[in-house]
């Protein structure tokens, strides 16, 4: 018998990967179901309309139903229909003909009886004209989150890391896979007590058969440099985060819930100020459909022999920026990427916030307006629409690294962004008690220390990633947060399964906080000195979980930016950003 994470049996039988019927049946730990693969986390669920034919047509077989689960001894507490699919996956239903699903809560069982049960209930509702509607059983567990810790540097396993990374790339060269993770999972109880190392590989596809003998030979690779102890768990999940594909967890696997857009609070902080702030919402001009990013900060770039400024200029990733390529350019510009005298730059329109964002914080308070037709909330909604017909628009691209190019093992994901004159800001660090709001009473404690060690400074040095065990960010879609470097790296796949990085990870250090989530793309990390250390690219949310988050370190996009740009970069000084004229 296999198992996975090493407490996960596989349920026993001749064929685990077929229903008695001959459907094809997928399993995961707490969760299966058929036909058609199971929706990996976080899944969305959408009600079932009342004038849908499915609503009707499930009423008259539910009795034979209950009769199944019943003869099979299934422990369970809720059945329910409604629509389900991957958190960012709009195009699930298109690819699998259907996202109606009969949702079977109940107690997760290490043996047959799961599949029996499933079986029965889809031939039911095969007889029954209603084969659609794919069934899965799902316990709570599946949901739980688990905390995750970083690799301390005094664990054995780092310097033995670089011997290990190789043979377990050579043990998944047959299998696809976007991300190969370290990390200590688990809940830390007792003093001195820590959580398994945990090595995470995350896979495109649901069925763990094709993973079994990949697992063995994971933990024979393991056992072999002398870590036995290390566990090993092959996880289903979307892989690495891009601009504005945030998490949002399900509370009850049964509630009908939408991705949030905005609560009642009121805006983001500085979202529609004339000077742009780090860490706010920015993306292309042209569609309400392009995913958003973040407005990192400011660079000046200055003229290698004079020293004289050549400007200064916003800092994002170059994924936020490139929706607004034409389609049939992207691939080319992402290999090669953007230079300043490239013609396209000019037609590379930016806009802050970005479209998408701006609608969804339009439509928030015209649902706020509805509810209580509020004086102030009226206002607030002329404010911003006025602010974003008279400086809606941020500047435009000046270049950017593309996507696919390498420097020292580490993707290059940047660009710069020539901001109007008139809306130039400054890297200001974020030290208001919006910024750091409370919580615990040990995070006011450390947001209170934290807001008194930033009062006042902007970002003013260069400094270096691997010198800080502790950063912070600021970040479009989850504000102020404190990151922990872990001292192994994580080794990434995107878009093109040849091409490998390995990427700086920082782990949330709040409880049940990631140190950034999708939409924090292009966010710049600081030190509390007051030193940019790197930026945000994206990370790995591991189904819902904590997860990671990987940054490129400000020494290679230095690097690389002045590689592109043939200027010296450095911090603005603060004169230069009250006029852009002098160095």
């Amino acid at each position: 018998m296999s198992s996975f994470g090493g407490i996960y049996p596989s349920p026993p039988g001749s064929d685990e990967y077929k229903l008695p019927n001959g459907e094809p049946y997928h399993w995961e730990p707490f969760r299966a179901g058929a036909p058609g693969p199971l929706p990996w986390l976080p899944v969305l669920n959408f009600p079932v309309e009342r004038g849908e034919p499915i609503v009707e047509e499930f009423e008259k077989v539910r009795p034979i139903i209950h009769r199944h689960l019943q003869e099979h001894r299934i422990e369970w507490s809720d059945i329910t229909v409604l629509h389900r699919r991957p958190d960012d996956d709009i195009n699930y239903r298109t690819k699998f003909g259907s996202d109606l699903t009969l949702l079977v809560t109940a107690k997760f069982r290490f043996d047959n009886t799961w599949r029996d049960a499933i079986n029965d209930i889809r031939e039911t509702l095969r007889r029954n004209y209603v084969a659609e509607l794919k069934v899965e059983f799902l316990d709570g567990k599946a949901l739980k989150p688990q905390p995750i810790f970083p690799i301390d540097a005094s664990d054995p396993i780092v310097p033995a890391w670089e011997q290990i990374r190789p043979e377990i790339h050579g043990a998944l060269v047959k299998c696809p896979w976007t991300c190969i993770d370290v990390v200590r999972k688990g809940k830390e109880t007792a003093a001195g007590f820590q959580s398994p190392i945990t090595i995470i590989v995350t896979v495109p596809v649901d069925n763990y058969n094709l993973y079994l003998d990949e697992h063995e030979k994971l933990k024979a690779v393991c056992t072999n440099h002398g870590f036995p102890e290390v566990d090993v768990q092959i996880r289903h999940s979307p892989g690495p985060l891009w601009a504005d594909t945030a998490i949002s967890t399900t509370a009850s696997p049964t509630a009908a819930t939408a991705k949030p857009e905005l609560t009642a609070q009121g805006l983001p902080d500085g979202s529609y100020n004339k000077l742009v702030k780090m860490g706010v919402s920015m993306g292309p001009s042209g569609s309400f459909e392009y995913p958003n990013g973040t407005f990192g900060g400011y660079l000046e770039l200055l003229d290698p022999n004079s020293g004289i400024s050549r400007g200064i200029y916003g800092l994002t990733c170059y994924h936020v920026i490139e929706p607004a390529i034409p389609a049939e350019r992207q691939e080319f510009y992402r290999k090669k990427g953007i230079m300043p005298k490239d013609t396209i730059t000019q037609n590379l329109t930016m806009t802050q916030p970005g479209h998408k964002d701006h609608l969804r914080n339009v439509l928030d308070l015209e649902r706020r307006l509805v509810a209580s037709n509020h004086p102030k909330v009226r206002s607030e909604r002329e404010s911003v629409e006025a602010a974003w017909h008279n400086h809606g628009k941020l500047g435009t691209v000046l270049c950017g690294s593309g996507l696919r190019r390498l420097i020292r093992d580490h993707r290059l994901d940047w660009a710069l962004i020539k901001v109007y004159r008139e809306r130039i800001g400054d890297n200001l660090l974020p030290d208001s008690r919006e910024d750091w709001p409370g919580g615990s009473m040990g995070d006011r404690i450390i947001h209170e220390e934290i807001r008194e060690s930033l009062a006042g400074k902007h970002l003013d040095a260069i400094g270096k990633l691997l010198n800080e065990d502790v950063v912070y960010k600021k970040g479009k879609s989850t504000g102020c947060r404190i990151g922990r470097f872990s001292h192994i790296k994580s080794d990434v796949r995107v878009d093109d399964e040849d091409f490998i990085s390995t990427e700086y990870v920082f782990i949330g250090t709040e409880k049940d906080k990631s140190f950034s989530q999708g939409g924090d793309s292009g966010s710049m990390v600081f030190s509390l000195s007051g030193a940019w250390l790197g930026i945000v690219w994206g990370g790995n949310p591991f189904a819902g979980l904590t997860g990671n988050s990987y940054v490129t370190d400000s020494q290679r996009l230095v690097e690389d930016i002045e590689r592109s740009t043939g200027c010296r970069v450095r911090m603005p000084l603060q004169r230069s950003i009250d006029d852009p004229s002098t160095a």
